[in-house]
């Protein structure tokens, strides 16, 4: 579950709140398709999802920042 990694360093960091956390998984596991994984690919499948992941986190994280406000350290605005 990278999303969750990424959610929670991001929070860890201060870049986004806690709660920002369940709205950047939600977000990212309603994206998915269910694929099998019962083929020789399924290697490459998991790594290109975990891409792809990754970049839809960053996607939100910078949506929330944007909507929410920061100072140019990426730290969260007081307002």
């Amino acid at each position: 579950m990278q999303q969750n990694e990424v959610a929670v360093e991001l929070f860890m960091k201060k870049k986004i709140k806690f709660l920002d956390i369940y709205r950047i998984i939600e977000e990212a596991m309603d994206s998915h398709k269910l694929i099998s994984l019962d083929t020789d690919e399924a290697l490459s499948i998991i790594r290109e999802v975990d891409k792809e992941t990754r970049k839809k986190v960053e996607r939100a994280m910078r949506k929330i920042i944007v909507i929410e406000g920061t100072d140019s350290s990426g730290k969260r605005n007081s307002n």
